[in-house]
């Protein structure tokens, strides 16, 4: 079993001011638009990474900071696939390296970052993923989240043999399954809470939709785990080491014990939904959910999609023109600041002291970047 989370933000109707975009953020603004902002395509960008990188603060702010994934468009920034913890910095020296190798990446479409975070209770991969334009059924701000408990992750010099009795030890009974589950729900609903807060209460955007649910992979082997790590496919991010105990799911399962309100094959791309009822391991076993290597970060259509996508029952309603970040009151109504670069400076790659409303900061090129109520 594993968890998963979905939140969605409706921009639609919602009026809130933005901090310009500072340090990697704004560079990575100033890099799309080359260094403009007289369009309204240009201005739509910039708020994007205005957006983005508010985002990415709220997750700091709960101490998120180990960057996995930075891509633009279809460019790959950056990938770590040393687990560096803390190292967004790097991702932004990379983005450098490239800058001056002469690459630039494709304008105006989107920002997708993914981070890596582990408390006392799960680990979690974050993907978040930013679209300027417009389209049908699609949100502008979209936000993935998976979760593994862990507690359960194998640990250093532990053997398989070792792992299997302590997994066995933990969950000999329906009641210890049922409450470390209770617990490890628990954990991701207070994380998620944390999000919803930010941008209801902080932004003042009610447009915010979250769906959390539990789920138990239907191809649970090593060879499908490993498969499984690949970007785009439910565990990429996490370490085999985070998910073997999944390998040893059936060994639970098979203790006459059920498995209940939660989904049995991916929630976002097709799994059974188990109720209340709950299914012990023989109905599993004549169940096959649909088998898809479709992405439950960005692809699938998940349970209550009547519900996430509001326009997609009626097509008739959904917005005509412009991008999503066309109607956010914005900074450059407000402010005489120059784009970052205006000066000829460097992307600043330091995030860390986490205000954006100084007298001066990268994305400003010295011209002061005060005001706004952001974040």
């Amino acid at each position: 079993m594993y968890l998963t989370a979905r939140i969605t933000i409706d921009l639609s109707n919602t009026a809130v001011e933005l901090r310009p975009p500072s340090n990697f953020f704004g560079g990575v603004a100033s890099v799309l638009t080359k260094g403009r902002w007289s369009t309204q395509e240009e201005i739509e960008t910039y708020k994007l990474l205005a957006f983005a990188q508010s985002t990415y603060r709220a997750l700091r702010d709960v101490g998120v900071s180990d960057v996995l994934r930075v891509a633009i468009g279809n460019e790959v920034i950056y990938e770590d696939f040393d687990e560096r913890p803390d190292d967004f910095e790097l991702a932004m020296e990379e983005l450098e390296r490239r800058l001056r190798r002469g690459v630039e990446p494709e304008p105006t479409k989107r920002l997708d970052l993914v981070l890596r975070h582990q408390d006392n209770v799960l680990t979690y991969v974050i993907d978040l993923s930013f679209r300027r334009e417009h389209k049908l059924g699609e949100h502008p701000v979209d936000i993935r989240i998976t979760a593994v408990p862990a507690e359960l992750r194998r640990l250093t010099d532990e053997t398989n043999a070792a792992h299997e009795q302590r997994m066995k030890a933990q969950f000999e009974t329906q009641e210890q399954l049922d409450d470390a589950t209770a617990r490890w729900r628990a954990q991701l609903d207070r994380f998620v809470a944390t999000l919803e807060g930010h941008f209801s209460s902080t932004l003042g955007i009610d447009g915010v939709t979250t769906l959390v649910s539990t789920a138990i992979p239907s191809e649970r082997g090593r060879i499908s785990l490993a498969h499984a790590l690949t970007y785009g496919l439910p565990f990429y991010g996490f370490a085999m080491a985070d998910l073997l105990y999944l390998s040893m799911w059936d060994l639970i399962w098979q203790r006459n014990l059920n498995m209940h309100d939660t989904y049995y094959g991916d929630p976002w791309t097709g799994g059974y939904y188990v109720g209340d009822e709950g299914w012990d391991y023989g109905v599993a076993q004549m169940t096959t959910p649909p088998v898809t290597t479709a992405s439950i970060y960005g692809h699938g259509q998940p349970p209550g999609t009547d519900v996430l996508d509001q326009f997609a029952s009626n097509p008739a309603d959904a917005p005509t023109g412009g991008g999503w970040f066309g109607n956010l009151h914005g900074f450059f109504d407000v402010l005489d600041v120059v784009p970052w670069g205006g000066d000829g400076g460097d992307i600043s790659s330091d995030d860390s002291s986490g205000g954006d409303s100084g007298s001066s900061c990268g994305s400003c090129g010295g011209g002061g970047c005060g005001g706004g109520g952001g974040d």
